[in-house]
């Protein structure tokens, strides 16, 4: 199933999404998670298509081609969810998915603006979210490691305990690390 890559101009900016499926099926938004995009969901929002719905997966604030700039508060992230839905679906309600971060907005979504949500299911929502002190926002600094350390667990390195000692250095044994190598 063909989805095509639209724009919508909302409040905050232009942003984008795939839109596919059945046009005159069950409006249905998909939200990602972090750091996913609509993309990486194609088998899915294409399952989604096959089922009778029409699908509408955009990128998020702060992921490109959206617009990257915040605010990143759940008000304002919501927000955009909300302006989307007007936009795309006015005066008829959605079905709303959200995975992973998108699952925290699509709760969001359901407390603030009930009467624009018919259904919702999130899957893989975070098990916790702390609440900040105040607002805040992913610096490209934060989102750089993340996004390093999950490289790093792919390519196959482990976290190290938080018991683990490292050896110690000797007169005898100058590079102790080299002799643990590969010991785990």
């Amino acid at each position: 199933m063909e989805f095509e890559h639209v724009t919508f101009d909302l409040p905050h900016g232009t942003f984008h999404a795939l839109q596919g499926g059945d046009p005159d099926g069950r409006p249905t938004l998909v939200l990602h998670g972090f750091p996913d995009h609509p993309p990486t969901a194609k088998p899915f929002l294409a399952e989604l298509g096959r089922r009778g719905r029409h699908v509408v997966a955009p990128w998020l604030r702060g992921h490109a081609p959206s617009p990257t700039a915040g605010p990143f508060d759940f008000a304002s992230l919501t927000s955009d969810v909300l302006a989307l839905i007007d936009r795309w679906s006015p005066g008829r309600a959605v079905e709303l998915v959200g995975h992973d971060w998108g699952a925290l907005l699509t709760y969001d979504a359901c407390v603030t603006a009930p009467e624009r949500i018919e259904r919702a299911v999130t899957l893989a929502p975070p098990t916790h979210v702390p609440e900040p002190a105040a607002p805040c926002s992913a610096t490209p600094e934060l989102v750089y490691g993340a996004l390093s350390t999950a490289a790093k667990r792919l390519d196959g390195h482990r976290p190290r305990s938080r018991l683990h000692r490292p050896p110690q250095r000797t007169e005898a044994d100058p590079e102790p690390e080299r002799a643990q190598a590969g010991r785990t």
